[in-house]
């Protein structure tokens, strides 16, 4: 199959300030025969990012009985996913004549991806056959890597909208953003952190029905490798919680999410955990306790013990309108092997997934 898409580029010059351009053509992707309209953003360049619709005067109230009744989403960490074609940024396992790595692996690793949209979409209730209405993923080398997983999807069931920030210089990787609604604007926010390379905040705003909805994606600084890591993980949430609250100052009520790898523990957010901001695990860890939820306690697997390094946060329900109707790990197989941890990608032998597990959310208009 082949996806006819619009391209949106975002080009961006200098640390602070936003050049908006937009660059609209035809482009062909890699496929069948069969053409399918599909509208991107993909945005590149450096330092803070911006291409958003300015509007002057005064934001109308929102009505908080806007949107679809029921919204899902799920954040997957995917591990490592890197195309067949060497850039030359790719990992040593990942690039060279000594590596396993293959077109063949590639493609197979796609078809895993699909094959854990599709289950995080049946945990949402979508069905078998359907992925949650917005898929973020994490670590995806290019947008080639996205087009081919929107080529590996049911005819049916694919993604229209997508947005995507290649990685910047010292950066292998990148976060996506897969929408069944339309895509308004794309921004990448970004923290000066001198030499270390640092992946940006997408501020993500969709046309949910009528209604503005915001997802905020983030990949955070690992604490690999850098003494001084928190500190910038300290600035990263300094500056989400600084988008979350300009958002709200401008459009009270605003509906949003906000997801992905962070990096950090749901006992390691400062402001984020004061400021009345729902963290999902939360009641995920009550459910556990009370025996509603089967866990496990985390997302992530690391020296002996389960870690809630991925989140989503969400605003309260009278904010918005918008209540948790379910979040979830989802951990089943094929997702996690016989001693029900995740079954990370090894690229040895081509086996497993990734080495995280995908988190679902779904939100309602209470009844």
């Amino acid at each position: 199959m082949r996806i006819r898409g619009f391209f949106f580029f975002a080009l961006f010059y200098g640390v602070v300030g936003a050049l908006f351009c937009a660059l609209f053509g035809a482009c062909q992707i890699a496929g069948g025969d069969t053409g399918v309209e599909a509208s991107y953003a993909f945005a590149s360049g450096t330092g803070v990012l911006g291409c958003t619709e300015g509007t002057g005067g005064d934001v109308p109230s929102v009505d908080k009985k806007a949107g679809p009744d029921r919204i899902s989403f799920m954040t997957w960490n995917t591990q490592h996913f890197f195309d067949a074609e060497a850039q030359g940024t790719e990992f040593s396992e990942f690039l060279g004549a000594k590596s396993r790595w293959s077109a063949e692996k590639y493609s197979a690793r796609l078809d895993r991806l699909r094959e854990g949209i599709l289950l995080c979409g049946s945990s949402a209730g979508e069905g078998g056959e359907k992925g949650p209405d917005v898929v973020v993923l994490e670590e995806i080398e290019n947008a080639r890597v996205i087009e081919d997983l929107c080529n590996c999807l049911p005819q049916r069931s694919r993604y229209r909208h997508l947005a995507f920030v290649p990685p910047g210089t010292g950066s292998a990787f990148a976060s996506a953003v897969l929408s069944r609604f339309p895509i308004k604007a794309v921004t990448a926010h970004s923290v000066f952190a001198g030499s270390v390379a640092l992946r940006p905040l997408l501020e993500v705003t969709l046309d949910a029905s009528g209604r503005p909805f915001t997802v905020f994606v983030a990949h955070w600084k690992s604490k690999v490798g850098d003494a001084d890591s928190t500190d910038i993980r300290s600035a990263q949430e300094r500056l989400l919680y600084a988008r979350i609250t300009a958002l709200e100052s401008s459009a009270p009520g605003a509906a949003y999410t906000a997801c992905g790898d962070f990096n950090q523990t749901r006992e390691e957010f400062a402001l984020l955990a004061d400021s009345g901001i729902l963290n999902c695990w939360d009641d995920w860890f009550a459910r556990c306790e009370s025996g509603l939820a089967p866990g496990p306690k985390g997302s992530y697997y690391y020296e002996g013990a389960w870690e809630t390094i991925d989140h989503f946060f969400c605003p309260p329900s009278e904010d918005t309108g918008y209540e948790v109707a379910d979040f979830r790990v989802v951990a089943t197989p094929p997702l996690i092997g016989l001693d029900q941890l995740p079954a990370r990608y090894e690229v040895y032998n081509g086996s497993g997934y990734s080495d995280h597990l995908p988190l679902v959310l779904v939100l309602k208009h209470p009844e």
